[in-house]
């Protein structure tokens, strides 16, 4: 599944609302931004719940990445959270040359604004952050080092929960617990399942309109009744749900 394409395409949160046919009570902008954050987390479920690697795949991983970042580390000269521009300033030039380069290639950073400014001789450049963005990459090696040093140590303790975890599908917490919530949220109404007085046709009702609009941008669109079996099917039983 691609990142989320509500980011990409503008449009999507404004087809989705029109779905509902109900006004938000926040705002296209804060629908856009929750619909987001879920798609990222529904990505970790899936790799969580579904797809789990084994407990000895992790350790080996973290093992792994704790042996490289650390020699990365030292020779960037950023080993204990030490600042490369104090002890390896020329490779922190080269470095940052190469990362304002890069941006004029590829497009500007997406954590950092270009500032655009005037040379002495009146030419109009732009500043893409290429420092900030050096700095952020070399701290985080040795983030990254002390991140996979405290997974390990972790994992040797009495009390570790063994993995992989266990948990409901993550389609079944999408549609039970987190679709639900951001529904409720920014349209202030409960999340519910409406059915004809004769219990025949599909169901309906706007929770299950903002629901399969959201499905179908995400990539993975499901029926009314799909939807409506997997809600009431599951949504007892977070309470229950260990780790949640």
């Amino acid at each position: 599944m691609r990142g989320c394409c509500l980011r990409a395409k503008s449009q999507s949160v404004s087809e989705i609302v029109a779905a509902v046919r109900l006004p938000l009570k926040t705002s296209e902008k804060a629908l856009a931004s929750d619909l987001e954050n879920l798609t990222n987390e529904f990505r970790i479920w899936r790799a969580v719940y579904d797809r789990p690697l084994s407990e000895s795949k992790v350790r080996n991983q973290l093992q792994e990445i704790k042996k490289l970042a650390k020699r990365l580390a030292y020779a960037l000269g950023v080993s204990h959270g030490k600042d490369i521009r104090d002890i390896e300033q020329h490779l922190f030039v080269i470095l940052d040359q190469q990362a304002e380069k890069y941006a004029q290639r590829k497009g500007p950073y997406p954590e950092v604004e270009p500032t655009p400014y005037d040379s002495d001789a009146g030419k109009r450049f732009t500043d893409y952050g290429g420092a900030q963005v050096v700095l952020q990459a070399t701290q985080g090696v040795w983030r990254l080092y002390e991140w996979a040093r405290a997974g390990l140590k972790e994992m040797e303790a009495e009390e570790y929960q063994h993995w992989p975890p266990h948990g409901p599908s993550a389609e079944a917490w999408l549609i039970s617990k987190a679709i639900p919530e951001i529904y409720e949220r920014n349209f202030g109404q409960s999340f519910g399942v409406s059915k004809s007085s004769t219990g025949t046709g599909s169901p309906y009702g706007p929770g299950i309109r903002f629901a399969e609009a959201f499905l179908i941008q995400l990539g993975i669109p499901k029926s009314p009744d799909a939807i409506a079996k997997a809600w009431q099917r599951h949504r007892q039983q977070w309470d229950k749900a260990p780790n949640k």
